[in-house]
């Protein structure tokens, strides 16, 4: 470390002083000032500049004093140890008080012209920066002497316009994070008035996970490499943070509350605090490790590669409102730039922007696009703002992108960018449930002055509620939800409602309480300087009239929003004569009321002039579904969501659990209204399919599914028959299919082949040639077997689970043998690898098992068909090779003229079966040679996982395989390796290897893997959330 000599005039400066000089001692440097001077016979000058002269590092301060000059010299010992630096070409560290800081006029010198003179002397030659105060200059003097020690040929000096640049810069900076460091729909008590206890996003920010894996960072193909892991080993989720690291051009996707804005606000003050060396939010806190399972930080921090970048936040529907070019003109890169331009304007921070935009240029930054997908009027203005973006991200080739939107809307409305990559946010895991809320109460206790081990207590409680309660814990793992939670949870003293509409009814009720309270301005010892009654005295009406109000202002908004996204307008006087209408005081002047509006936050909030909205579209919906459930209910919420779905489910889904909290038996009323034909009835319609299937959803949300009566049975059971009908048919898209099949699961899915290993049905492949391969085919002769019509399920799987089959140790001879089987458990678990909802429904094809697993699997279910009969003694049950899996998808030269299909336990063996030619012999699909999204869960499906089988009925093989394509790989017997060119029969694959082959793709993968003839491989050890198996009966001989 350094000898630093501190100089500076001394009264003036003293706080300055100690507070550097304490930072210089906690870095370890040996520090020389005048405090530590003791009575000799040298002269203090000479002492001074002889100790200049010694030092490693001159620190100069300078404010407004110039300073003591000794008897007989033209120049104060300060200016004089300056000098003496200069000559003796010392490194420096050179900071002025900022002339704009406030400072105490006795510290300043009555004839200034000598501090003058020396200032800008300083300042038209080298600098290192100006301060504010104590902490700033401390903060910089650390950040600079740092910089110098790790390279001492680096620039530390700055001319005076280097320093005019850097305070624009810091107050921009500083204005980012001012405007968006405070967590929305969040407040400590019910009394705090805004601004007072509000919640800091450093404070209790939880990083997110992404659905991507970490390898998909630096492999386009990442499956492949994802397989190539440790034995045993699974899939570690990439964090929204590493996919930002990892691709400069990033789209991030998710559910409303899923985290996305919070995301953006997050990372753009964290690159804003570290350009401004704030110790409290910066790259280090952005960065801090994930959360374990216990909420804990794990090992490793998040990986951030690219330094402080510096950050633009631009709210899309903002620019659209206001800096979108005219209908009849092109949009470009200029249009964007010029409203970031009118931004910083109307922050009085427009001289900033050549600086930004050279900066932007040179060195490149990072540019935060929110809420792609809440622009007014999105589907007009798609195509030009998708050509806006693209142009701008031309334009600014050196910046990272950051964009984000509902996953349904940008990836079915054609709001796809170009050349960017996409990454969907995942659910809250149980580890970060628990950060966050550890981190509230921890918040909490240091705004509140509360003791920690409170804090803690009253954490434990929440987490208890939230893991007790099924129905909680699913709320949980979206981050608003889970912000609500823990909002009122403070508030009402430990208590917390136990389903969403009663969450949601007392959020509201807060942020209702907020918006129309009386308000207070405290001054600094906490004294009332002025007071505002609330809304309800002023307009002299009561409570509920207000929220009757509000829920028809919500219905009305709702009902005609262009848009089926984000929070609709509400004008200004739509507002004010409602509240005109419902107020018995007399007189009311309307622009006295605006006034008033416009100064609060809560449960309505100003976008702008003449112009309100909810704070989240979670409360408009509510606001609604409060409104219908007064109003001719159910038939109207009912007729609503059978005739517009996509505006009115979620209102429906509300109205219902509204309406069941007063009477339980309003829901099934409602389900009836829904869903009152059978699916096989002539007079039914689309209405009538989306009814059905928006009842099963109703049930699952409201219904107590316990104990129902006969009456209620029969609805269930029609319900039941119709998610079937909507899973197998193709009048519904394929995501809402899918939705269906986890409806049927969660309601009991009568499907015995899906259900029971008794039931399991086989499709019969007879003898014959095909050709095996893609680029280089060659011709397969295989023997006759019958290859089973689905993946094995969730619910097959778990019997085999329950029958202890993990603890017989015959049917684990290879992992026994490869080390990975030891003591009835596999990798010290005895059960497939968990991956949460909604992947662990019993009707989804099971995942998270090893090759190893599969095969036991096949021992023990040929095991029990030997007892029961249902095998002969010369059958087997096993994985197919990947020539029988690949004949199954494509088909033979020669097919069977109908499809030949058993269940296991109703075995007819084909002997007389009529042959025709396989026209499509090549075929690039089980199919045909066209991907299709409505035949296959593969990534452009958007369902995001694993699906219930049988929803993908068209996407059927020549011989009744269903789903060989997407949804899951799939295990097969061979080891992985190269083809062989010529002729064969039976083919089994190379006798060793290391990996096992997979064919099929899944539902994360794209159209190339779902190819008939594609082929990869990975370790038999491998559990992952996208790797299963189908099974394969043959004879022995």
């Amino acid at each position: 470390m350094s000898k630093v000599y501190i100089s500076s005039t001394y009264e003036d400066l003293k706080d300055c002083r100690k507070e550097v000089y304490h930072t210089l001692c906690k870095l370890g440097h040996q520090v020389i000032a005048m405090e530590n001077y003791v009575a000799t016979d040298e002269r203090p000058l000479d002492k001074c500049l002889k100790d200049v002269s010694s030092c490693d590092i001159y620190i100069g301060i300078f404010a407004w004093r110039y300073g003591f000059v000794p008897k007989g010299h033209e120049h104060a010992i300060t200016e004089q140890e300056y000098r003496q630096a200069v000559k003796t070409k010392k490194r420096m560290l050179i900071f002025i008080l900022d002339d704009k800081a406030s400072w105490p006029m006795n510290l300043v010198d009555e004839n200034r012209s000598k501090i003058m003179a020396l200032r800008n002397e300083l300042l038209d030659g080298y600098i290192t920066g100006l301060f504010k105060d104590k902490l700033d200059l401390a903060n910089a003097v650390s950040v600079s002497i740092t910089q110098l020690e790790k390279d001492k040929n680096v620039k530390i000096q700055k001319t005076r316009e280097e320093i005019h640049q850097d305070n624009l810069k810091s107050s921009y900076l500083n204005h980012l994070i001012k405007k968006n460091e405070t967590l929305t729909l969040t407040r400590i008590d019910r009394e705090s008035v805004k601004g007072e206890n509000e919640m800091k996003l450093n404070s209790v920010y939880t990083a997110l996970l992404t659905h991507s894996s970490e390898k998909s960072l630096s492999f386009e193909d990442d499956f492949i490499e994802e397989m190539k892991v440790d034995r045993g080993g699974s899939i570690k989720q990439a964090s929204a943070l590493e996919m930002l690291n990892g691709h400069q051009h990033l789209v991030l996707l998710g559910y409303p509350g899923g985290g996305k804005s919070t995301f953006v606000n997050f990372v753009a003050c964290c690159m804003a605090g570290e350009l401004l060396n704030n110790p409290k939010i910066n790259i280090e806190l952005m960065s801090k490790p994930l959360p374990d399972i216990d909420g804990k930080a794990s090992e490793s921090p998040q990986k951030w590669e690219h330094g402080p970048l510096l950050p633009v936040l631009i709210i899309l529907r903002d620019f659209v409102a206001r800096g979108f070019p005219e209908y009849e003109k092109k949009g470009c890169a200029k249009d964007l730039w010029r409203f970031i331009e009118n931004e910083l304007k109307n922050a009085e921070m427009f001289e900033f922007s050549p600086f930004m935009k050279k900066e932007l240029r040179e060195s490149g930054g990072i540019i935060l696009l929110d809420g792609l997908d809440e622009v007014p009027d999105a589907n007009k203005r798609r195509e030009k703002l998708k050509s806006i973006i693209e142009d701008f991200i031309s334009a600014f080739p050196k910046c990272h992108v950051l964009l984000t939107s509902r996953t349904y809307a940008y990836q079915k409305q054609g709001f796809r960018v170009s050349g960017m990559k996409e990454a969907v946010l995942a659910p809250f895991t149980e580890g970060q449930i628990k950060c966050f809320v550890d981190q509230w109460y921890g918040h909490i206790a240091e705004l509140k002055k509360h003791a920690q081990i409170d804090a803690q207590s009253r954490a434990e409680l929440l987490k208890n509620a939230i893991f007790n309660n099924p129905r909680l814990r699913e709320l949980a793992d979206r981050p608003l939800i889970l912000t609500l939670m823990a909002s009122l949870h403070a508030w009402g003293g430990g208590n917390l409602p136990e389903n969403r509409e009663a969450l949601y009814k007392d959020t509201v009720d807060l942020l209702m309480h907020w918006w129309e309270g009386p308000k207070s301005v405290k001054d600094s010892k906490g004294n009332i300087k002025l007071s505002q009654p609330g809304l309800i005295e002023w307009l002299k009406t009561d409570r509920k009239q207000m929220r009757g109000l509000l829920n028809q202002l919500a219905y009305n908004a709702h009902a005609s929003q262009p848009e089926l996204i984000g929070t609709a307008d509400i004008s200004e006087d739509d507002l004010v004569l409602g509240m005109i209408k419902i107020s018995k005081k007399k007189d009311i002047k309307p622009l006295l009321l605006i006034e008033y509006l416009r100064d609060r936050a809560g449960l309505l909030v100003s976008r702008g002039v003449g112009v309100y909205t909810f704070p989240h579209r979670t409360f408009q919906e509510y606001l609604a579904a409060s409104y219908l459930t007064d109003f001719e209910y159910p038939e109207k919420v009912s007729e609503l969501a059978k005739k517009n779905p996509e505006r009115w489910r979620e209102v429906m889904l509300l109205a219902g659990a509204k309406a069941a909290s007063g009477s339980s038996s309003t829901i099934w009323s409602l389900t009836e209204d829904l869903c009152y034909l059978e699916p096989d009835n002539d007079e039914c319609t689309i209405e009538d399919t989306w009814g059905a299937h928006l009842a099963a959803q109703v049930l699952i949300e409201t219904a107590t599914l316990e104990n129902v009566s006969k009456k209620n049975i029969i609805k269930i059971n029609r319900i039941k028959r119709w998610l079937i009908h909507i899973m197998r048919g193709n009048d519904l898209p394929a995501i809402e299919r899918a939705w269906a099949g986890n409806a049927l699961d969660k309601l009991g899915d009568p499907r015995e082949e899906i259900m029971s290993v008794d039931k399991i049905q086989f499709c019969f492949v007879p003898e014959g040639d095909f050709d095996m391969g893609d680029n280089k085919k060659h011709p397969v002769t295989l023997s006759p077997y019958y290859i089973s019509k689905y993946a094995v399920s969730n619910a097959q799987f778990n019997k085999f689970v329950k029958d202890n089959g993990y603890q017989k140790e015959h049917y684990w001879v290879e992992a026994k043998k490869d080390g990975q089987w030891k003591n009835g458990l596999f990798h010290g678990e005895n059960r497939p690898k968990e991956y949460g909802n909604p992947f662990n429904h019993l009707n989804h094809p099971v995942i998270g098992v090893s090759w190893f697993e599969a095969i036991a699997f096949c021992r023990w279910l040929t095991e029990k068909c030997l007892k029961t009969g249902n095998l002969s003694k010369n059958e087997v049950i096993r994985l197919p090779t990947e020539a029988e899996w690949e004949k199954a998808a494509k088909g033979g030269n020669l097919i069977p003229t109908k499809e030949l299909i058993a269940s296991i336990d109703n075995f007819t063996y084909n002997k007389d079966i009529r042959m025709i030619k396989n026209n499509n012999h090549d075929r690039i699909y089980p199919w045909g040679n066209e991907i299709d999204s409505n035949m296959t869960n593969y990534n452009n499906t958007d369902i995001g996982a694993t699906s219930s089988l049988g929803c993908f009925k068209t996407g059927v093989s020549p011989y009744g395989c269903e789903e060989l394509a997407g949804n899951v790989w799939e295990w097969c017997m061979d080891w992985y390796g190269t083809y062989p060119s010529k002729h064969t029969k039976n083919p089994n694959g190379p006798q060793t290897g290391s990996d096992r082959v997979i064919r099929g793709g899944s539902w994360r993968d794209g159209a190339r893997s779902c190819r008939a003839a594609f082929r990869s491989g990975g370790d038999p050890g491998f559990r992952g959330h996208f790797l299963g198996f189908r099974l394969l009966r043959t004879s022995l001989a």
